[in-house]
């Protein structure tokens, strides 16, 4: 038989003028049938009409499966007449059946559980609820092949034969809207049934048995559920996630009833519910393959597990479109989570919120580009536990929480101030804590340069406790030659109604509000002391600015890899860093000092020229081989910040000194 399509260049079309091919004769009464009243008939065109038509183009010789029927093989093969006799007929073929022998058809659906492999339960049905949805849910969402049906054979086959041969008004007419319709179709060559059909016959044999089932399992793309809601085999609420009976699952078969703490993290985690909860979809992304890889035993162990948007509320297309999952069961995954852990543990819950925060939610969701900072999860109690419980345990830091800092003693400060940025970094989940804290009380949209902010251990203690008030020269990791010199400035600028900024993390500022940073790193330059008002930023330059020895933490640091320069060796390296920050200095209006603490100091190229030692004093003093900070200024062109420095000296410090010593006589 020659296959034909309405689309032309498509190999089922038949050209208007092929008479033979538009013209039927009925086999009962021989007249004509028209396709043109076909297509008229079915009110519309389109291919599952027109191969209605035409049939599926078996040959005459070809063997006809035997699932099949022959308007399926052959086409339209009668006319609208001779199908109206014979449905009459039908219908009084219908009334001389027999009617059901309701314990026949148990003994029926007892072997049909045998065959399907179910084991045998302490229920009326002897079927187990959880068992059968759990297959279902398998079949529709996971099973190889994607035959989400019963395989229409064996017991199955045996089950539909009787209840074909049988009055459909039996039961119609004891439980009134369930019709005994037996709806087959062809999947991949075989005769399937929907496993709606075996729910609806259980329910159907054994009133209500089905009720406390879970069956809200079966709210899948494949129709189960909505079938028994229109069979009227459940309610229309029966899709609504019964919490108890989820959570109960989870606990035995997900968990086998050992949940740890590290189990609920992996459930709050967005990976994890998708992976879990959006199953059979094609062309994955690199990101999705990985978490299958990941996450796909948990998914074949548990095909019964909701889709992630009737689980928590998700934005995109199903948050635009509720009508698709309804409500979901909780807003966010921390609502889950915790409900779960309730559950199970009761008030003793082991995970804490804060430990979702830090743990769970990923940069992007903790810190967004575009989100205002007020509405980021990381908060003051958040950024706390997480020193406490993550920096302190890393770092083995002992620590009494109720006293920190306000009345902790120094020996237990020193053991936060020597840690460094790195460090710090390198704690778990530090640099999203990190920065996280670093936008507390900042009223403002979070950047993406904000999400890779680095400060020490003093920015992130006067974020968490703003109140507290710090000594400042305890509170940095510098040098002490270092140490003195910003202190000394600080003191001078202070004096003088000016604000000096000094801290072991603080950066070249560019004209744009950001940070100036080096090229092959992305890095950001750091300088010791800062005085806006004034244009100048200090450089304490130590022993590592000159030579292979000296103090310094940095002597076994290595030449990055990312670097592509000429420097053969980390001081070479060094002071290249150094003359491109003394450019980007100039080039935003900062006029560098560089004041000089190392005995082996020397003029460097790009950076200063010959300088001597600082004495460590605010002028010179009798040792003609170093000078005063006011002369180091005087030096480098910032004669009026040296005039400033006498000034201070004269008329305070020196000045305090003879009140002082007339005091005492």
């Amino acid at each position: 038989m020659k296959k034909g399509s309405t689309r032309p260049g498509s190999k089922y079309y038949i050209a208007k003028d092929d008479i033979w091919e538009q013209v039927k004769h009925c086999l009962c009464c021989n007249e004509p049938i028209l396709m043109v009243d076909h297509i008229k008939g079915s009110g519309r065109l389109n291919f599952d009409i027109m191969r209605r038509w035409y049939g599926m183009g078996y040959e005459n010789n070809d063997p006809m499966p035997d699932w099949a029927s022959t308007t399926m093989i052959y086409g339209r093969q009668y006319c609208d007449e001779c199908i109206r006799l014979n449905r009459h007929n039908i219908q009084h073929q219908e009334e001389r059946k027999p009617f059901v022998d309701t314990q026949h058809m148990r003994e029926l659906l007892y072997v049909v559980r045998e065959y399907l492999g179910f084991s045998k339960a302490d229920t009326r049905s002897t079927f187990d609820g959880w068992e059968v949805c759990e297959r279902a849910c398998y079949n529709m969402r996971i099973a190889p092949g994607s035959i989400w049906a019963i395989e229409v054979k064996g017991a199955v086959a045996d089950l539909l034969d009787y209840m074909r041969s049988v009055k459909r008004i039996s039961f119609k007419s004891k439980r009134p809207g369930f019709p005994w319709k037996i709806d087959t179709k062809i999947i991949k060559g075989k005769k399937m049934i929907n496993w709606s059909f075996l729910l609806r016959t259980i329910h159907q044999v054994w009133h209500n048995e089905i009720k406390d089932w879970p069956v809200w399992t079966l709210n899948q793309s494949k129709g189960v559920l909505p079938q028994l809601i229109r069979h009227k085999a459940v309610d229309e609420n029966a899709g609504d996630i019964n919490r108890g009976q989820l959570f109960d699952r989870m606990f035995t078969h997900m968990f086998d009833g050992d949940v740890t703490t590290e189990n609920l993290k992996t459930l709050g985690e967005t990976k994890f519910l998708t992976t879990i909860g959006e199953r059979g979809k094609k062309n994955l992304s690199k990101r999705m393959r990985e978490y299958h890889k990941k996450y796909g035993d948990m998914a074949v162990k548990c095909p019964w597990f909701p889709r992630r948007p009737r689980v928590i509320r998700q934005g995109g297309a199903a948050k635009a479109d509720p009508g698709t999952y309804g409500n979901p069961l909780y807003e966010n995954s921390w609502e889950f989570v915790n409900a779960f852990q309730n559950h199970v543990f009761g008030d003793k819950t082991p995970y804490r919120y804060e430990d979702y925060v830090i743990q769970t939610q990923n940069r992007n969701t903790s810190l967004k580009t575009g989100m205002h900072s007020k509405d980021s999860p990381i908060t003051r109690d958040v950024g706390r536990y997480w020193l406490f419980n993550y920096l302190c345990d890393e770092m083995h830091i002992e620590i009494d929480e109720d006293k920190f800092p306000y009345d902790s003693s120094n020996s237990v400060l020193e053991q936060f101030i020597n840690l460094d940025a790195r460090t710090i970094k390198s704690v778990p989940f530090g640099s999203k804590i990190i920065a996280g804290i670093l936008m507390l009380d900042e009223d403002r949209v979070i950047t993406n340069k904000d999400k890779h902010r680095t400060k020490g251990i003093k920015k992130v203690v006067e974020k968490l406790w703003p109140d507290y008030k710090m000594e400042h020269n305890l509170w940095n990791n510098m040098l002490k030659g270092e140490k003195r010199m910003n202190s000394l400035l600080n003191r001078v600028m202070t004096y003088n109604s000016l604000t000096y900024e000094w801290d072991d993390a603080l950066y070249i500022p560019t004209r744009t509000g950001k940070y100036a940073f080096y090229r092959h790193s992305g890095f950001e330059m750091k300088i010791d002391g800062l005085c806006r008002e004034l244009g100048f930023a200090s450089e304490g330059q130590g022993d590592y600015h000159y030579a292979i020895v000296g103090d310094g933490e940095y002597w076994e640091k290595e030449i990055p890899a990312c670097y592509d320069g000429d420097a053969e060796n980390y001081l070479e390296y060094r002071q290249e860093l150094d003359a491109k920050k003394r450019r980007a200095m100039k080039r935003h209006g900062l006029s560098p000092i560089y004041v000089v603490l190392s005995i082996y100091a020397c003029p460097v190229k790009g950076v200063h020229g010959h300088i001597p030692q600082w004495n460590g004093k605010y002028i010179n003093d009798d040792n003609p081989n170093k000078i005063g900070l006011a002369e180091t200024f005087d030096l480098q062109d910032r004669e009026d910040i040296g005039d400033m420095i006498r000034d201070y000296y004269y008329n305070v410090v020196k000045m305090t000194k003879e009140m002082k010593r007339k005091l005492e006589e």
